[in-house]
């Protein structure tokens, strides 16, 4: 196996799994461990932090890792 076979076989991963999180997470309202609440607008990649989020009521992006799930 060609390490380049293996490199787009990651990417391809990643972004199934990202187009997953999408269906799951937007649209959805979430409270994170820093008390704020909303709707997730976008998910994305960030290099610093993963998975990352949007919510309309805030600016700002959040790691996915933060939503408290009950």
């Amino acid at each position: 196996m060609s390490t380049h076979y293996i490199h787009e076989r990651a990417a391809t991963e990643i972004l199934m799994w990202l187009q997953h999180a999408e269906r799951d997470l937007v649209g959805r309202v979430v409270a994170c461990f820093d008390g704020k609440a909303g709707k997730i607008r976008s998910v994305s990649l960030c290099e610093e932090h993963g998975l990352t989020f949007t919510m309309d009521e805030h600016s700002g992006e959040w790691p996915v890792s933060t939503i408290r799930f009950k």
